[in-house]
């Protein structure tokens, strides 16, 4: 029995499909569809805590703290007439009533920020109304440039030599200033910790304990320049001075050629975790390469 012929089979628009795979038939999502986010979708929490920045309240036992970025009030001739403590304790450094001048507040000086000038020919002078230390440790940090001579000075109500001097210059020229911590009620009975400095803008500072096998070391820009055996007490009864001191018996009154920017005293012999938090917010904030 012979079957009739079949019908040929058109193959138009079949030939697309030859060689297409299954998936070929579903179109690629568009980049617009690719950006839907279903709604009951969570997305992970990548946010990240910035700590708070530092301040030096943050720490315990500040004693004082001057900052010519704020708390300093001027004239209007510039001149200083009060750098206000920005501690609790209120230790306000103001022009002493003696044969001395105000220093001047100097706009973007360092680091774009503010700074007061001291100059030693006129002489510039601030006291505080501190009379201490009187602590059994202390914790020192101060921002300078120049010929730093005394831009700290604790020196004795009696008259008698300066209890604290930080820093002094030994070499009494600009062309070679020095880094010099002195402590002690006589000049025999003291510790003197002492390296050189080029002048330029410092974060200088000293750790005084008398409860820690009673040392003291010095450090400038946050790097340990010298440690030593010191006294086991630090006097009390001494005013703090900024930018020199007055002319006392058996000591010659220095002063400062210089700028003083910032100056923290802590009450403590801070730890190296604390005294790393101070330098590199200073070193930061007054854009000062350790």
């Amino acid at each position: 029995m012979r079957w009739p012929a079949l019908a040929a089979i058109p193959l138009v628009g079949c030939a697309s499909l030859i060689g297409a795979s299954f998936d070929d038939a579903h179109p690629a999502p568009t980049d617009a569809e690719v950006d839907v986010v279903d709604a009951h979708e969570t997305l992970p929490d990548v946010s990240i805590e910035v700590p708070p920045p530092f301040v030096p309240t943050s720490l315990p036992g500040l004693a004082f703290w001057i900052d010519a970025t704020q708390g300093v009030d001027v004239d209007g001739t510039n001149a200083v007439t009060v750098w206000h403590d920005l501690s609790a304790n209120h230790y306000d450094a103001i022009p002493p009533n003696q044969a001395t001048r105000a220093p001047k507040l100097v706009a973007a000086a360092l680091g774009g920020k503010p700074v007061v000038h001291f100059t030693a020919a006129d002489p510039d002078l601030l006291q505080t109304s501190w009379s201490g230390p009187g602590v059994a440790n202390l914790s020192i940090f101060v921002v300078v440039r120049g010929y730093a001579t005394s831009a700290l000075r604790f020196q004795s109500t009696f008259g008698a030599i300066p209890y604290l001097i930080f820093p002094i210059d030994l070499a009494a020229n600009a062309a070679s200033p020095s880094f010099w911590l002195d402590v002690g009620d006589t000049q025999a009975h003291s510790a003197d910790l002492f390296t050189y400095f080029d002048g330029g803008a410092s974060v200088l500072e000293t750790t005084w304990s008398t409860t820690v096998a009673a040392t003291a070391a010095t450090f400038l820009d946050g790097k340990l320049i010298e440690q030593r055996i010191v006294d086991p007490a630090l006097p009390p009864a001494s005013t703090l001075f900024i930018g020199g001191s007055l002319p006392a018996t058996g000591f010659q009154a220095s002063f400062t050629d210089g700028d003083v920017a910032e100056a923290i005293v802590y009450t403590s012999a801070l730890d190296e975790s604390a005294r790393n938090a101070v330098e590199g917010y200073l070193l930061d904030k007054w854009a000062i390469a350790p």
